[in-house]
């Protein structure tokens, strides 16, 4: 089964790198029967969780030029191997308003040949997340089971 985590990177960061701390997370009833439970607790943000999490899931980074040095500079710090653009699948986005660019490649992806797709769209660019959530939606109605 191929799966897909799709990840809008955004530019947060945390201490030491940008002065903002790490985050607890954890996941509720339904997703530890799904997906187990998570590696440990606190993560500076949703790239470094979903990267040491769903390891069975092949990876999309979606981002500007900006937002990629910061998360890189956050899974270094974090000594994650995984590099953004080499690992897995990238889509840069040169301008943050190339909204029917990055439309067409999110609707690819998602049509493409995956039996499961997650979209992460806790932070990135302010007007993507709500595209994506447009965009599945959509995809949606013609595949409700491909839609995590």
């Amino acid at each position: 089964m191929k799966k897909i985590f799709i990840s809008l990177l955004g530019m947060a960061g945390y201490t030491p790198i940008t002065g903002i701390r790490k985050a607890s997370y954890s996941f509720d009833n339904s997703l530890k029967e799904k997906f187990g439970s998570l590696e440990k607790q606190e993560y500076p943000n949703m790239l470094p969780l979903v990267i040491e999490n769903f390891k069975d899931y092949e990876h999309i980074c979606i981002y500007t030029v900006r937002a990629k040095e910061i998360q890189q500079k956050i899974l270094d710090f974090e000594k994650i191997d995984f590099k953004i653009g080499i690992n897995g699948i990238a889509i840069p986005i040169d301008k943050e308003t190339d909204q029917s660019y990055f439309l067409k490649q999110l609707n690819k992806i998602i049509e493409g040949d995956y039996d499961r797709v997650i979209l992460d769209v806790s932070h990135g660019f302010r007007h993507m997340p709500i595209l994506s959530i447009l965009s599945l939606f959509n995809q949606n109605v013609r595949n409700q089971e491909k839609i995590e």
